[in-house]
């Protein structure tokens, strides 16, 4: 239902109901009406209107269209009704506007019969119909048709027609009740009955009430003064006027007066009636325009009240409102949560019945002090409460009306508690910060952003001669060398722009000024300080004087040291021996950073009959300890190496070694070279990988297993063989040379491997190869921290040998089969030189393997251009022992003469039993 689409007016539920029943009354009580009049005409009765003043009857026509319009009434006032009963309600309306155009017609033409008529006894025609009952059943017709839409502007039309209805209605029935006479101009355009009269009136009364939530209807039923007025001076119009022309034709017919005294008194009666009802409406109204003055002023007291409340319940304080006796008016939430009281519990109570005695007699004092003075009075007070006493800012003030006197006191309390505490704890940071400050080691100078001193402490009195009073005050520039003043200046604006903290010292070499004039060197630690006064400097200030000097002396008494470790790691180091047939090249460079040496070491043993061993290891750690450890295993594993024991059995001898040492790890790595062979052999104990340059110059890595460093323990060592190469070249280092800060150690010996493929193919010469790698590989000799080692040892020639074998049982005639091999062997070979004294360790040689070891055994003999190798082996893993024989004893003695005689001699340990072995030099090349 389109209610108010446009008038803004409030709803009245009530009236609204009222009007709907009384249209859908409206539309019974037309239909009974016309129900009533319709078997009469058919029986050619005389109708209701012929019992009243008139002779005019309703005819069948109008009946019908009556019976018609009150069904669509009663359909128009359903606002649910189902779509199809509003189409017959349509449909009927549509009906009831085609009868009247038919009786308009037969009013034009005479050609439709059956409308309302005047009896033949009147004088006028009977065919000719009633004009007004025609009209008002066209007019009740569309007025149907448009209260059963639903836009705004057909729903005011077919209220605007509804009321044209009723006016004609209306018009026929005071003509009637009158008892006036008709002119005779309009004999017959208005004979209608009084049935059809009040039906009429019925229907257009109904129609207009059927949609009272919108158009002019909303005007008098809506719940606003205006509708009410509107009411009572719409009934009045409706009621007054044929209630006095019913009274003034009664008058009439018992000749109380004549026409025109009737009139007149018609007239004035109007005049009263209508100004009795202005007045009532005009009372109504100002009861409704008082009543209305007065619910807007209680609702915006009520609101104004509402507000006020909302506005103390969301204040962040505890406010009341007293009376001047004391006695509290209203209270805020907050209030109410503080004191543990209701709103309503507390009108009317004083402080004495919510706090302690003293409290509130205190209070009560400074609620007189406001009404006395007449002005606001603040103050701090304690207030007890459950969880402990709180501290309150009070402020009391007072409401005074037009006339300056004050009616009440009110008050705002707010809890202070945590910002007394905090207040507290302020003073006591303070406090210690100040007690801090006096007892600080250092100098401490507070200075604010315009470089004035504002706090020192007893040390800055101290270091700088100054006293506080000197100092306080004072420019900060008085406690720096005049030379530096100008430039610290610009410093400190610098730092006051972007202050930040700065550790102690930070790599600046300062210097300060006493009173004296005295300068020393100084180091500062610089922190900003965020203060209620702005930012402030703390600078403490440490004299390092006898630091200094004392760093002095330990850089030189380091330096000494330094000297005295390398010194001692260079002597224990030593030279390489010369190795016949091998090429080398070794650099070494201490470190530059702490102790400087470490434990680095290289070395080259002579293992006869062309073999050299080749041993690299690094002592982890620095300095004097790391340089002895080194000389220590070094010249163990020299020994170890001379027994011709493999690498993995040199590497676990070695490891037993250094387990024994406090705390010490050891990488190392042992290679053996073996010409004779064309092979190698290595083990390596945590030691970077030995590369391999071959003569086509392809630089690799050796396949060697790395097993854990020397001094972890319980780790099996393993060994490695692979073939080398005539010509090639062992590059041997420490990780020294390939470990670098943000560098991975792998990238870094790939490095190293380009590096010497490219020194091989410029320099053949192995010093400039060592040269080469080390300045691409160390570009700062100065800045490395750890020790470097490089060796570059060439693989050796084979020499031009010549090699006899044969194998011997163990048994004594095999003594004498040896000796008479060596010298047909000697003779073939044209090496008679040496014969005698080869026969004789020969013989040693044998006579020790038949007695002490197992069969079968193999002599070997090797003959180069500058020595003669002899070897025996057997299958004994025990090895001989060199002794020294008694006087007495008749055996011992071998060992002695083979080490006496013979250039150099050792023993090989082989996976099945050993090699023992001596050379002697030829005196000259053969």
């Amino acid at each position: 239902m389109p209610a108010r689409l446009r008038l803004d007016l409030p709803p009245n539920p009530r009236m609204t109901s009222i009007c709907v029943r009384g249209a859908r009354v409206s539309a019974a009580a037309a239909g009974t009406l016309a129900l009533t009049a319709l078997p009469a005409r058919l029986l050619e009765a005389e109708g209701v209107a012929g019992t009243v003043t008139s002779h005019v009857t309703m005819e069948p026509g109008t009946a019908a269209g009556l019976l018609l319009l009150a069904f669509a009434l009663a359909v128009a006032t359903q606002e649910e009704a189902p779509p199809r009963l509003r189409h017959a309600a349509r449909v009927a309306a549509a009906a009831a506007t085609f009868l009247g155009a038919l009786a308009l017609a037969h009013h034009a033409t005479g050609l439709a019969p059956g409308f309302d008529r005047p009896p033949p006894s009147h004088g006028a025609s009977g065919d000719l119909p009633a004009l007004d009952t025609a009209l008002a059943t066209v007019l009740a017709g569309l007025a149907q048709q448009a209260v059963l839409g639903r836009r705004y502007c057909t729903i005011l039309a077919g209220q605007a027609l509804s009321l044209a209805v009723m006016l004609i209605g209306l018009l026929r029935l005071y003509t009637l009740a009158g008892q006036m006479p008709e002119p005779a101009e309009l004999h017959g355009l208005s004979d209608m009955a009084v049935n059809t009269a009040l039906a009429l009136v019925l229907t257009g009364a109904g129609t207009f009430l059927a949609r009272p939530g919108g158009g002019l209807t909303a005007v008098v039923t809506s719940d606003s003064t205006t509708a009410l007025l509107g009411r009572w001076m719409l009934v009045s119009t409706l009621v007054v006027p044929p209630a006095l022309a019913w009274v003034g034709g009664a008058g009439r017919r018992h000749g109380l007066y004549d026409m025109r005294t009737g009139v007149a008194l018609h007239v004035i009666g109007d005049m009263l009636v209508f100004t009795v009802i202005s007045f009532c409406a005009v009372a109504i109204a100002g009861r409704a325009e008082a009543g209305r003055m007065r619910a807007e002023r209680a609702e915006r007291a009520m609101g104004n009240y509402a507000r006020l409340q909302a506005l103390m319940d969301h204040t962040p304080a505890a406010i009341f409102m007293k009376d001047l006796e004391g006695r509290y008016l209203a209270v805020n939430s907050l209030f109410e949560w503080v004191m543990g009281v209701t709103r309503e519990g507390v009108v009317g109570l004083t402080n004495h019945d919510l706090l302690p005695p003293e409290v509130a007699d205190r209070l009560r004092l400074n609620e007189c002090e406001v009404v006395e003075a007449g002005r606001a009075v603040q103050f701090d007070d304690v207030i007890p409460h459950a969880d402990g006493p709180h501290h309150y800012l009070t402020i009391l003030f007072p409401l005074a009306d037009e006339s300056g006197r004050v009616h009440t006191v009110c008050g705002i309390a707010t809890d202070v508690t945590d910002r007394v505490h905090t207040r507290r704890e302020h003073e006591q940071l303070q406090r210690r910060f100040r007690e801090l400050l006096e007892s600080a080691p250092d100098a401490m100078v507070i200075v604010d952003g315009d470089g004035r001193i504002t706090l020192v402490n007893a040390q800055a009195e101290t270091v700088f001669g100054y006293r506080r009073e000197e100092l306080l005050g004072a420019p900060v520039e008085m406690l720096v060398p005049e030379g530096f003043r100008d430039r610290h200046r610009g410093h400190r604006r610098a730092y006051a722009a972007h202050p930040q903290v700065r550790p102690m010292g930070a790599g600046h070499e300062l210097r300060g000024r006493g009173k004296d004039g005295r300068e020393f060197p100084i180091e500062i630690s610089l922190s900003p300080l965020q203060t209620e006064d702005g930012v402030l400097v703390s600078a403490a200030v440490r004299d390092v004087t006898e630091r200094k000097l004392a760093e002095e002396e330990l850089l030189r008494v380091y330096e000494q040291q330094r000297h005295v470790a390398l010194t001692l790691q260079r002597s224990l180091m030593a030279l390489p021996p010369e190795v016949p047939g091998m090429g080398t090249a070794s650099r070494y460079l201490p470190s530059t950073q702490g102790a400087g040496v470490g434990g680095d070491w290289f070395d080259l043993i002579p293992l006869g009959g062309g073999r050299v061993g080749v041993l690299i290891g690094d002592v982890m750690g620095r300095g004097l300890e790391a340089a002895a450890v080194m000389g220590h295993l070094r010249s163990a594993a020299h020994a170890l190496a001379k027994t011709g024991m493999a690498p993995r059995h040199l590497m676990r001898a070695l490891d037993e070694l250094v387990a024994d040492l406090p705390e010490q790890l050891v990488t190392c790595y042992y290679l053996v070279a073996d010409p004779v062979r064309g092979e190698a052999t290595a083990c390596s104990a945590g030691h970077p990988p030995v590369l391999l340059v071959t003569p086509d110059l392809s630089v690799s890595a050796l396949p060697a297993p790395v097993s854990v460093p020397l001094g972890v323990g319980g780790v099996p060592h393993r060994q490695a063989s692979f073939p080398v190469r005539e010509g090639s070249t062992f590059v041997f280092y420490t990780d020294g040379l390939v470990e670098s800060p943000g560098s991975d150690i792998e990238s870094r010996i790939e490095t190293m491997i380009t590096e010497l493929g490219a020194a091989f193919t410029a320099a053949a010469k192995l010093e400039e190869v060592a040269d080469h790698v080390l300045t691409r590989m160390i570009p700062e000799p100065e800045g490395h921290e750890d020790d470097v080692t490089l060796l570059l040892a060439r693989f050796p020639e084979m020499p031009a040998t010549s090699v006899s074998t044969t194998y011997l049982h163990p048994e004594p005639t095999t003594v004498a089969a040896g000796r008479r091999f060596l010298s047909t062997t000697l003779s073939r070979w044209r090496c008679r030189q040496a014969e005698e004294t080869a026969r004789l360790l020969l013989s040693e040689l044998l006579t020790n393997a038949v007695c002490h070891a197992k069969g079968p055994l193999t002599l070997s003999l090797h003959r180069t251009a500058r020595e003669l190798t002899v070897e025996v082996t057997d299958r004994s893993p025990e090895l001989p022992r060199l002794r020294i024989a008694d006087a007495t004893d008749e055996d011992g003695r071998g060992l002695l003469l083979i080490d006496a005689l013979a250039d150099s001699w050792g023993t090989t340990r082989a996976d099945e039993g050993k090699t023992v072995w001596f050379t002697m030099r030829l005196a000259s090349p053969t």
